[in-house]
């Protein structure tokens, strides 16, 4: 069971990457809950699906960090099937396709209306 939710979570973020990847960030702010909360390493916590996630991510993307990688080293249920946990690490990418930065990753999966979304995202760089 824990590999199908790691192949499960993975495929999710993959769709994470896909979005960012192509410079959609609205559709990339779409995978996240209203009211989610991203915490980057050196920054207060930030909450709202606009104001943090689309934001956030066009700003990384518009300082060269033009693509990302991830890979799900853990995933597990929280309270039935409501929430899931995933841990992986990541790589971002610049323009020429040199590595960027790299770090490790926690997120929260939350069930709403039958369709996970990103409520808690958790990253910090190794750098």
């Amino acid at each position: 069971m824990a590999e199908d939710l790691k192949v499960f979570c993975q495929k999710l973020q993959d769709e994470f990457v896909k979005r960012y990847g192509a410079g959609d960030f609205k559709g990339l702010s779409e995978l996240y809950t209203p009211e989610c909360k991203l915490m980057s390493g050196g920054t207060d916590v930030m909450v709202g699906r606009e104001a943090a996630a689309e934001n956030l991510f066009r700003e990384y993307y518009n300082a060269g960090a033009v693509g990302t990688s991830s890979c799900t080293d853990e995933a597990g249920q929280v309270h039935g099937d409501e929430c899931l946990y995933q841990r992986g690490h990541f790589k971002v990418y610049n323009a020429e396709g040199s590595v960027h930065d790299e770090g490790k990753y926690v997120v929260i999966w939350k069930k709403i209306d039958g369709k996970y979304l990103i409520d808690i995202d958790i990253w910090n760089s190794n750098r």
